[in-house]
């Protein structure tokens, strides 16, 4: 079975987590543990970029060193994981040793083979994206594309690489692997914005920064910051020989790299070719989503705009800001995020996940004294119901293996609104009251094996609150592995009980005392 290295970009170590990094390390999160769950290996790595002019700047304005700097940075998004319930294999930090090491390595060997060459540039200079511009990109006003914040004028000594070696190697990796970059319109803007236009070499040293990588060849200068990050994604599973030879060098691992839009350059263009110039092999898959917006501006930290997951977790829980973030967010949009939009989409939870546990408990409880009966015979209302139940697992495989995890999580919620239609439709309350007890047992012994089935499928998303579900259909340990879901009568004589409330409902006059504690501004 294929085995999978997921990866988060690693995130720059400048200010606390916010709401966009939140939701790229949960996506990935859930999808590792759906891989999991469908039974594949995985790596999944997440980590901090601690290098760079702008850490430098941001750590002597704290009058601090940048490694104290970044070290309680990297600490901040630590502790932010942990509330989220990010299940990861490694933290890499760019200041880690190994991964210095690792950096000089693959510099030097451009360098040798002459991918990587000293020149001169004369520039428009972003502090804060460390990237150079032409002046058509920055116009007029001397903008910087990205951050809109005003550039220099600069012109330094530096190292190149030579992207023109790699243009055409490239665009035939492109067009036998059409699905490297995804959504497809990132891949087309790569070839339409970035190669077609004519790509110029990238600059890849710096002479004015003091906190990097120094090049081993030319110690005045450092390292770039992007040619260093990227290499993180070697350095997570460059520590053991068993798992790099598992998750790098085995054809059969699928490499998935999940970053945001605005760096998809950085991942779709120059990662390949620096690994094209290493003889290394290539990542499968560049997933791009859309960036979180508040009140249609870019989430920033800079812009005092970021909302603090940090509070939301500690307030709703981290099962809810998850299912939140993958619900709600289409990937690959632009998402405007506002606080009402997020209790809508929250109170799904109580309403018709919540309900239909309470509702099913409730009736086993009245009608079998809590014990899951067996059922015997198999009416035509069942039948279409174990139907629905069949699909949905199926439509969540595929949506998985196709990593379309938004999907896979509405095909569960899609269910669990058939289940409670089921109930409204075939009123166990009746078949009560009219002593149809056969017909009892079947229509309750099939609600609690659907609620079985959901807690499962959303358990890479409830990280807590399935096993609340589990626990209150009394399913024994040895049965919450995926390939009994589709096993009617496992369940058969469990007992229930009655248990905590799943979710709490968010009222409309809840919401500005909600926005007081949790620091939100209309």
């Amino acid at each position: 079975m294929k085995n999978f290295y997921i990866t988060t970009p690693i995130y720059y170590a400048n200010g606390a987590p916010h709401l966009g990094h939140a939701y790229t390390t949960i996506f990935c999160d859930i999808l590792s543990r759906s891989k999991r769950l469908l039974g594949h290996e995985v790596f999944f790595s997440v980590g901090t970029d601690e290098h760079g002019k702008k850490i430098e700047k941001n750590a002597i304005k704290n009058g601090l060193t940048p490694q104290f700097f970044v070290d309680n940075m990297s600490e901040q998004f630590k502790k932010m994981w942990k509330m989220l319930d990010i299940d990861y294999d490694m933290f890499i930090r760019t200041t880690n040793q190994r991964h210095i090491n690792n950096v000089k390595q693959f510099f030097s060997k451009m360098l040798s083979n002459n991918d990587i060459y000293l020149g001169e540039y004369e520039g428009w200079y972003c502090i804060d994206c460390e990237s150079f511009w032409s002046d058509s990109q920055v116009g007029e006003k001397k903008i910087c594309p990205d951050c809109l914040r005003t550039v220099k004028k600069i012109k330094e000594e530096s190292y190149f690489f030579k992207c023109s070696r790699y243009v055409e190697k490239l665009l035939n990796f492109y067009n036998q692997n059409m699905d490297f970059c995804l959504p497809k319109v990132q891949l087309n803007e790569m070839i339409n914005n970035f190669i077609t236009p004519g790509l110029k070499d990238l600059s890849v040293s710096r002479t004015n920064d003091n906190w990097g990588i120094r090049v081993e060849e030319n110690t005045k200068h450092t390292v770039y910051v992007w040619f260093d990050a990227l290499f993180n994604y070697f350095s997570a599973v460059n520590f053991d020989n068993e798992v790099y030879k598992k998750f790098w060098l085995n054809n059969d691992t699928e490499i998935i790299h999940v970053v945001g839009k605005d760096i998809a350059r950085f991942h779709c263009i120059y990662w390949p070719m620096f690994l094209m110039a290493c003889d290394m092999r290539l990542p499968n898959r560049v997933l791009a989503h859309g960036l979180i917006k508040i009140k249609n501006e870019k989430m920033s930290k800079s812009k005092h705009n970021s909302i603090d997951p940090v509070l939301l977790t500690q307030y709703f829980g981290s099962d809810v800001i998850r299912y939140f973030l993958i619900s709600e967010i289409p990937f690959g949009n632009n998402y405007d995020y506002s606080f009402e939009r997020f209790i809508e989409r929250i109170n799904i939870l109580p309403h018709q996940l919540g309900n239909l546990l309470n509702r099913v408990i409730s009736m086993l409880l009245q009608y079998f004294d809590g014990a899951i009966p067996t059922f015997s015979s198999l009416n035509l209302e069942d039948a279409k119901m174990q139907d629905k139940m069949f699909s949905a697992i199926k439509d969540y495989k595929k949506n998985i293996d196709n990593l379309n995890i938004t999907e896979a999580t509405s095909t569960v919620f899609l269910f669990v609104a058939d289940v409670n239609k089921y109930i409204d439709d075939i009123a166990p309350w009746k078949l009560y009251k009219n002593n149809k007890f056969k017909e009892l047992e079947s229509v309750m012994s099939h609600l609690a094996h659907f609620l079985y089935v959901i807690a499962m499928l959303l358990s890479p998303i409830l990280v807590n609150k399935h096993k609340i579900i589990l626990n209150q259909l009394g399913v024994l340990d040895k049965f919450r592995k995926l390939e009994f879901i589709d096993k009617f009568g496992i369940l058969n004589n469990c007992v229930v009980v009655k248990g905590e409330l799943l979710f709490k409902t968010i009222d409309d006059k809840d919401i500005d005392n909600l926005k007081t504690l949790l620091n939100i501004d209309d």
